[in-house]
């Protein structure tokens, strides 16, 4: 008995500290987006990373700096948060980026599309996320301003 007790606490405990340590959520004073050249699906393409190298993605059920991923969805794709300031970037990005203050926090967009990482992605230039669910997809330099309507269709060179 005193054993399960003992267990259950130490269970509350560690999720106390994951929600505190903002598990799914990525949360940095700056956030850099930067182009890279990775693969996707057999081609090569450029798309848009974190400043780790790891791939950003939107989704198409997104509004222009709306996000509808949050919660649960939210731990399988990490939004781009920025505690502070504004994102930055090369200069073929960083007049797309942008911030609101959403239920995620103050999530980062490129061109009105707000940006994620996925989850299963384990290291710089993966892309596995592409395609998920009909409505994810890696973000592009030329991906199109996010519309009122939603419903964004993709868009890239790939």
């Amino acid at each position: 008995m005193r054993y399960n007790q003992g267990l259950r606490i130490l269970m509350a405990l560690s999720m106390v500290w994951l929600m505190a340590a903002g598990v799914g959520v990525a949360i940095a004073a700056t956030v850099t987006v930067q182009a890279h050249q990775i693969q996707v699906k057999g081609k090569t393409m450029t798309a848009l990373t974190d400043g780790q190298g790891m791939t950003l993605y939107y989704s198409t059920q997104d509004g222009p700096r709306q996000a509808k991923c949050t919660g649960n969805c939210a731990s399988y794709w990490p939004p781009l948060i920025l505690k502070s300031g504004a994102p930055n970037g090369p200069a073929a990005v960083s007049g797309n980026l942008g911030v609101f203050q959403g239920a995620n926090g103050r999530q980062v967009t490129y061109k009105g599309h707000p940006l994620y990482t996925f989850a299963r992605d384990k290291k710089p230039g993966d892309a596995t996320g592409e395609g998920v669910a009909n409505h994810w997809h890696v973000a592009t330099p030329d991906l199109q301003a996010a519309s009122a309507a939603g419903g964004n269709k993709p868009s890239g060179s790939w």
